[in-house]
């Protein structure tokens, strides 16, 4: 799999709006993953809720990927399961 990675800070889903939209219309993308993990030991799901609302804001597909601590992402089973989730090619 292949694709653009961005990585922005500064009001993550509120502020940046017009950047967000003109840099995946650049790259072409309609979907994008969020993995929450910088708010894992916090509320993820606050980030991926403020995520799906940016989402719908900009009309991009937005998918979490919720490999919250290291062993989940160092669990290949888990890391499988969860990126046939986020991935609409399997």
């Amino acid at each position: 799999m292949t694709g653009v990675v961005v990585l922005q800070g500064g009001g993550p889903f509120t502020a940046n709006d017009d950047l967000d939209r003109r840099v995946l219309a650049d790259a072409g993308v309609d979907r994008i993953v969020v993995l929450p993990t910088a708010d894992a030991y916090e509320q993820p799901q606050l980030l991926v809720d403020a995520a799906l609302a940016w989402g719908a804001r900009i009309g991009v597909i937005v998918e979490p990927l919720m490999l919250l601590t290291r062993s989940q992402a160092d669990d290949a089973a888990a890391a499988a399961d969860q990126a046939s989730i986020a991935d609409p090619h399997d």
